[in-house]
């Protein structure tokens, strides 16, 4: 029986379904060791359980500063410790644009137009520098930057100082006609994130109005889709571009990393925010969608999976790794810790892989027998695993029932999970969902007999 390749990345482009089928909804695909049955094998995402709730629909923006968690949930700025206490230290406004950045014991946040600072004993709007309307707030160097809502300028704090704002302390971007929207710390320099540009700036060594200089000619043509969606991730940054691209950026340069599905799905349905976590070497950084699953791009493989709460959006909005986890904020003032519990807040996680299209040059074929390889017989939740399957002969259009398979009781290492007369078919796609509450891993190749 032929092995092929079922599934690799999510793929699936909904304005062009027929050339593929390919999805990964809560699996990740991770590379097997040389020799393996398949290149990949497919392994749950994280899971979540609670940490801290909060009262509050909005969480606004969430970071560690100083080795310590800080959340902005409806209009107060929150210190969230390790065992769970909550701390109240102060209003803000409450508003979509709203970041949060700092180093040591200050915390420096925008709001809503305004710029406040906490300096671990209270917290303090300080006097207007070289203009007042506050857009988002970075840390590089000693120097807290902090670009014009609405504008082409920025400004920096004195050295060291986040509370003092000299008002010679600016600079225009002015390369291009658009707005600041978001100064991001990228490797030492300063990248200003404009609506249809982006200027790179870096430190001159000098003091006060000459700490910052633009590099020569380092203007990318490309500019940020909205507020939210820029994340930091190792050496660079995730952001998607006013283009409705993904990119990285690093150095200088930009690199475009997104897929056709990627993009439609950035054009068709609403992106808030970009956010990045880790799990076992892999760097993820998420696009979350209000009204469906978020794609996630994996930098350790460059390849993409998707990841749903109950089958629509992930109801996560940003992530920090806090007191040694990941940590994400969720709708609702929810903070939950990512772990390996293969649950979602207490429900299922439903785990769900959908195979490329098996077409054999137009003609129909039979399907015999097919044969699922993974993790059997190591399961130990007190019951027999389950895994479901599904299959569709006209290329993803319309689907079968549901067949249920055993993946083998605690032990039963060579069992094989099939499914047998699947009948006749022009273009092939199986569905298989995992709901258990047990770490099953997939091959990412099935055996397929035809005729």
């Amino acid at each position: 029986m032929p092995k092929v390749e079922f599934v690799t990345q999510s793929s699936r482009d909904p304005d062009n379904f027929a050339t593929t089928s390919e999805r990964l909804i809560n699996f990740y695909p991770e590379p097997a060791p040389d020799g393996s049955l398949a290149q990949f094998t497919l392994k749950s995402v994280l899971g979540t359980e609670e940490w801290i709730s909060v009262n509050g629909t909005f969480v606004r923006a969430f970071e560690v500063v100083g080795g310590t968690a800080f959340a902005v949930i409806a209009g107060k700025l929150h210190e969230l410790r390790e065992n769970g206490a909550v701390f109240d230290r102060g209003s803000l406004p409450d508003s979509e644009i709203t970041n949060i950045a700092g180093h040591g014991d200050a915390v420096t946040i925008c709001a809503g137009g305004e710029y406040h600072v906490w300096d671990g004993d209270t917290l303090t709007r300080p006097d207007d520098g070289a203009f007042s309307d506050m857009g988002a707030v970075e840390y590089i160097g000693g120097y807290t930057i902090i670009t014009e809502a609405e504008g082409q300028r920025f400004q920096w704090s004195a050295l060291g100082d986040p509370e003092d704002l000299p008002g010679l302390n600016f600079a225009t971007a002015e390369a291009r006609d658009d707005d600041l929207l978001r100064p991001f710390a990228i490797n030492g320099n300063l990248w200003l994130f404009g609506e249809r540009s982006i200027e790179i700036w870096t430190r001159t060594g000098e003091a006060s109005e000459n700490a910052f200089a633009r590099l020569g000619g380092a203007v990318v043509e490309r500019g940020l889709k909205r507020f939210g969606l820029v994340t930091k991730i190792p050496g660079g940054a995730f952001f998607v571009g006013d283009d409705g691209v993904c990119y990285l950026a690093s150095g200088t340069d930009i690199e475009p990393i997104s897929r056709i599905g990627v993009e439609t799905a950035l054009a068709e349905s609403e992106p808030t925010a970009c956010f990045y976590y880790q799990d076992e070497g892999h760097k993820f950084c998420v696009i979350r969608f209000a009204d469906r699953p978020a794609w996630v791009y994996d930098l350790s493989t460059g390849l993409w999976h998707e990841r749903s709460f109950n089958g629509g959006a992930w109801n996560a909005t940003a992530a920090a790794e806090a007191y040694g986890a990941w940590r994400v904020a969720s709708i609702g003032g929810a903070f939950r810790t990512l772990t390996r519990n293969n649950m979602d807040d207490g429900a299922e996680l439903r785990r769900v892989a959908v195979s490329r299209l098996l077409y054999m040059e137009g003609r129909h074929f039979r399907v015999p027998r097919v044969e699922l390889l993974g993790r059997v017989g190591r399961a130990d939740i007190s019951r027999t695993p389950q895994v479901m399957f599904r299959f569709s002969r006209d290329g993803g259009n319309t689907w079968g029932n549901v067949l249920s398979r055993s993946m083998g009781d605690l032990g039963e290492y060579d069992r094989r999970v099939t499914v047998r007369s699947l009948g006749r078919a022009k273009m092939l796609a199986a569905e298989v969902a995992i709901t258990e509450p047990a770490d099953i891993t997939l091959l990412s190749a099935m055996n397929v007999e035809v005729e």
